[in-house]
């Protein structure tokens, strides 16, 4: 039987300029640690700053991807439950969580998934969630540009944890209120830069079978930017120029 040709996942790697990523760390294993109390509900608390500057009006949406069992044992819930991740649970560097986060909210940018939460920094930059389901989060940021200051503040999308496991790394005594401040990238005058994304295939010896073309969406904060055609004519690849201190999300459209 033949091969066919694999594009490894449904969304494309894009050369993107990085941002930093956030601290929030997700279990690496989960072991006999206790458990969960289930008919209970959670909160999270940002704190959205730059150094010592407060950062009001910064724009937040979150999605809940996973539950938790009382065991403190990940499940994907629907739709995320298609992604290729066997098992939560056996998730065991902080670089696989990450590795979630792309395609995650390339979906959710495709098929304009519904927040299950949404709020606005105040003031002192802080927003606080409550009343919240247990299990895993995507937290998505909007950048924040500031125009009077010549400035734009990007943030990292990232997974927490709901409830947080304890001090002593196990659910015996779960934090079930969540608090941090992510981190932030400041960029001042924010000058015009490239951008370039390239399709790749893993399919030695089979190349004749990939299709004639693909589309891909590009998105920028969440927004869909353009919708371009790869194919060999362009080698399977697309570039763009726009400001520093953006964050693009790539995906083939179906």
């Amino acid at each position: 039987m033949k091969k066919k040709a694999s594009n490894l996942s449904k969304f494309i790697l894009a050369v993107l300029t990085l941002i930093l990523t956030v601290t929030f760390c997700m279990p690496l294993s989960v072991e006999a640690r206790g458990s969960v109390d289930t008919g209970k509900k959670g909160s999270l608390g940002l704190t959205y700053r730059y150094q010592t500057t407060l950062l009001p009006d910064v724009n937040v949406h979150l999605y809940r991807i996973a539950d938790i069992s009382s065991a403190g044992e990940f499940t994907l819930i629907s739709p995320y439950d298609q992604f290729p991740v066997t098992d939560l649970n056996k998730i065991s560097d902080q670089s696989e969580w990450d590795n979630l986060i792309k395609p995650v909210a390339a979906y959710i940018y495709t098929n304009n998934v519904t927040p299950d939460a949404e709020a606005v920094s105040d003031a002192d930059g802080k927003i606080s969630f409550t009343d919240l389901k247990l299990g895993i989060y995507l937290v998505v940021s909007d950048a924040l540009v500031q125009p009077e200051n010549n400035c734009t503040y990007s943030f990292s999308s990232f997974l927490t944890s709901i409830p947080g496991l304890d001090a002593d790394d196990n659910w015996t005594n779960s934090v079930y209120d969540v608090v941090g401040v992510p981190k932030c990238e400041k960029t001042v005058n924010p000058k015009t830069v490239p951008y370039y994304v390239y399709k790749r295939w893993d399919d030695s010896g089979y190349a004749g079978n990939r299709p004639t073309s693909i589309s891909v969406n590009i998105y920028v904060d969440g927004t869909l930017y353009t919708t371009q055609t790869l194919s060999a004519g362009n080698n399977w690849s697309y570039s763009w120029t726009y400001q520093e201190g953006h964050v693009f999300t790539i995906a083939e459209s179906t």
